[in-house]
């Protein structure tokens, strides 16, 4: 850059600074106070009200999803690996639930989900881990109602 482009930049940020600092010299030590442009508190509770309306309705539209997705996910498999299925995880699940009585093992969950996997790969299946757990929670919902 050449000296000439260099005092051009320098003046105009000069200019610039001075400009943004007049009006503020110029009103003294203490400039008025005005009063807030928004209200904050009536923009909070706008916003609160939003959020309260619009959560259930996505939370209706998650929930509608997930079954959809379910049934797409169940649709996959054949009715005979269904039925197989849902009683591996059947047995996993009351196989966890004994273990854990007799302090066998740590976690439930974990078992049973483990069982599943083993015995998944042991007939070629492929499943979603997702689907895996959901299946095992509807399972211990259906069948150990305490």
């Amino acid at each position: 850059m050449n000296s000439r482009k260099v005092s051009r930049i320098l003046m105009v940020v000069v200019f610039v600074a001075l400009a943004c600092a007049v009006p503020v010299l110029a009103q003294g030590e203490q400039p008025p106070v005005e009063p807030p442009v928004f209200d904050m508190t009536f923009i909070s509770q706008l916003l609160q009200s939003l959020v309260l309306a619009t959560v259930p309705v996505l939370a209706g539209f998650a929930a509608r999803w997930l079954n959809a997705k379910y049934q797409f996910e169940r649709s996959q498999l054949t009715e005979k690996q269904q039925v197989l299925l849902d009683g591996a995880i059947k047995v996993a699940v009351f196989a966890a639930e004994q273990m854990g009585l007799t302090d066998q093992i740590a976690d439930k969950k974990e078992y049973a989900i483990g069982f599943v996997t083993e015995w998944l790969a042991a007939q070629n299946f492929t499943i979603d881990f997702r689907e895996i757990d959901a299946r095992i929670e509807a399972a211990v919902k259906e069948n150990l109602n305490f």
